[in-house]
């Protein structure tokens, strides 16, 4: 397996277990403090 099929490997299994946790809440606040998280991750790398 190369390097790069291991990367898009782990950002699948990061983008499920992301769905499934966000499909097993119906809080609002939930989604929004989650949504707010990962985008702040998003820009922290920029």
């Amino acid at each position: 397996m190369t390097a790069l099929q291991k990367e898009v490997l782990r950002i699948a299994l990061f983008a499920l277990a992301v769905f499934l946790f966000l499909s097993s809440t119906s809080s609002g606040v939930v989604l929004n403090f989650v949504m707010m998280a990962l985008y702040a991750a998003l820009l922290a790398q920029a």
